[in-house]
């Protein structure tokens, strides 16, 4: 090619190339601004789902307060009188609320018993001493989800009336998958959960900084970790439950 073509595609090379490089900052910008407003929207629909949720649960649990407090209930309970319970827990004013109650030797008066769902429980004992218990029981729900395929965003966030938090997936009404556990202490789990719990490869953060990373067993390490502490000492040791 003669060097005047050459000079000439140079310059068409300098003419076009700060374009494409205008347009790929545009765009890295835009999709930053999109990912931002799904973030947004996330957290302004966590925000008053939480509110809502903590208020059921707080309802509840002053239901549930209050007729453990209630001489004929514990009479109730006392004399192992299953319709005169039901009855009374009919007579609750709780939405989403399952209970179950159980004697002091922990026969089940109730009529029915918590199912197995995940949920924020409530246990509450029946007089002093106590006669039996009641268990109340608040299924998670889904507090706020948001999907977006530009932003790479899919979410499922479920919050607990303590102020646990999870991210991630979930299967057979707990959580199931990778996701996260962020403690309302400040720790956080990154990693395998089966059934809600910490169970299979994954990272434990404390509030301090210092990480355990392995393979976790209902939340305990079990096996080979390593620890990473926030001074970034590292150390690897073996887990079991024996101690």
């Amino acid at each position: 090619m003669p060097f005047k073509y050459r000079l000439h595609v140079f310059f068409l090379i300098l003419t076009i190339l700060p374009l494409l490089l205008a347009g790929w900052v545009i765009q890295g910008v835009s999709g930053r601004n999109q990912e931002n407003q799904v973030d947004g929207r996330l957290i302004t629909t966590l925000a008053g789902a939480s509110r809502t949720y903590t208020s059921v649960v707080d309802q509840a649990r002053g239901s549930l307060f209050f007729l453990a407090k209630q001489p004929a209930f514990q009479q109730a309970v006392l004399n192992h009188n299953k319709k005169a319970i039901a009855t009374q827990l009919g007579r609750l004013d709780a939405p989403n609320l399952n209970v179950e109650v159980r004697g002091a030797n922990g026969e089940l008066l109730s009529p029915g018993q918590v199912p197995p769902q995940a949920g924020e429980d409530i246990p509450i004992e029946i007089g002093q001493p106590s006669r039996g218990r009641l268990l109340g029981r608040i299924p998670f729900t889904t507090l706020a989800r948001t999907s977006s395929e530009a932003a790479g965003k899919n979410q499922d966030v479920y919050v607990w009336a303590n102020g646990n938090r999870y991210e991630g997936p979930f299967a057979a009404d707990s959580p199931n998958g990778i996701g996260k556990y962020t403690f309302a202490n400040g720790d956080v789990y990154t990693g395998e959960i089966h059934d809600g719990a910490l169970t299979g490869r994954g990272t434990y953060v404390s509030k301090s900084g210092d990480a355990l990373e392995g393979s976790f067993v209902n939340g305990t390490i079990q096996g080979v970790g390593t620890q990473r502490f926030a001074s970034a000492y590292i150390t690897s040791n073996t887990y079991s439950t024996t101690g």
